[in-house]
C-alpha cells in the first residue's frame, strides 16, 4: 500500500513476484502496485517495478488518486495496465478549511463520473476524524465532532452514482454480529435469520 518512495522498485518487484506466484498457485486475484497518487513520480516508480513486463499472476492495477486537477497521469496508468483492469482503490475530496460539505459533495460527484469507465473506484473515506483542521480527518462522508462522536451524514454520502437505477453501494444482505447466533447442531458456526424480519428461516450455511 503506497510503497512508492518507501521501497525501491527492485525490492518491491521481488515482493510482487513472490505474491504473483502465490496468486497463481491459489487462484487468487492479485492487484498492485497501489501507488499513492496519479503523478509523474509514482508512474516513474511503477514503470521501474514493471521493467520488461508484469508477472503473470498480476490480475489488475490498483492505484490511488486524489484530485484529477492535480494528478494528471491517467493515460500513463492506462498504458501501464497493459490491458488489465484498473481499480482506483482510493480517491476522495476533503471538506477542510473553507471547503463546505456541499462543495465536497459537488467535487465528489464529478470524481465519480470521472472514474466511471474503470473497473472500480473506492471512495476515501467513511468517517471523519476529530480534528476539523486536519486534512486527513476531513475526507469522510459522515461527520465527527471533537469528542470523536459520529454525527450526521454529509452531503457527499448521497453522491454514489446509480447503475440502471440501482445504487452501486447497495448490498443484497448484510450480516451483523449482533444479529447472528450460534447454530445448536454445529458449535462454532453462526447464522442469522433470513429474510430480515423472519424468525423461522435462517441463512443457508455453505462450505465456502
Amino acid at each position: 500500500n503506497e510503497l512508492d518512495g518507501d521501497v525501491s522498485p527492485k525490492e518491491y518487484r521481488r515482493l510482487l513476484d513472490e505474491m504473483a506466484a502465490v496468486a497463481l498457485e491459489t487462484g487468487s486475484r492479485l492487484w498492485g502496485p497501489t501507488c499513492s497518487n496519479t503523478n509523474t513520480k509514482c508512474v516513474k516508480w511503477a514503470k521501474e517495478v514493471r521493467g520488461s513486463g508484469w508477472p503473470k499472476g498480476l490480475h489488475g492495477i490498483s492505484w490511488h488518486s486524489y484530485d484529477p486537477q492535480e494528478n494528471t497521469e491517467f493515460a500513463a496508468v492506462d498504458a501501464l495496465a497493459e490491458g488489465r483492469p484498473i481499480i482506483w482503490s482510493e480517491f476522495g475530496w476533503p471538506n477542510v478549511g473553507t471547503i463546505s460539505e456541499e462543495a465536497q459533495a459537488e467535487a465528489i460527484t464529478k470524481l465519480w463520473a470521472f472514474y466511471a469507465k474503470y473497473y472500480g473506484a473506492i471512495l476515501f473515506q467513511l468517517h471523519d476524524g476529530k480534528n476539523p483542521n486536519e486534512r486527513e480527518h476531513r475526507y469522510g462522508i459522515r461527520a465527527c465532532n471533537a469528542q470523536g462522536e459520529l454525527t450526521h451524514w454529509k452531503a457527499a454520502a448521497h453522491t454514489v452514482p446509480s447503475v440502471e437505477g440501482e445504487a452501486m453501494s447497495d448490498a443484497t444482505f448484510c450480516i451483523s454480529r449482533a444479529q447472528s447466533f450460534e447454530i445448536p447442531e454445529k458449535p462454532g458456526y453462526f447464522s442469522t435469520y433470513y429474510p430480515k424480519g423472519q424468525t423461522d428461516t435462517i441463512l443457508s450455511i455453505q462450505p465456502d
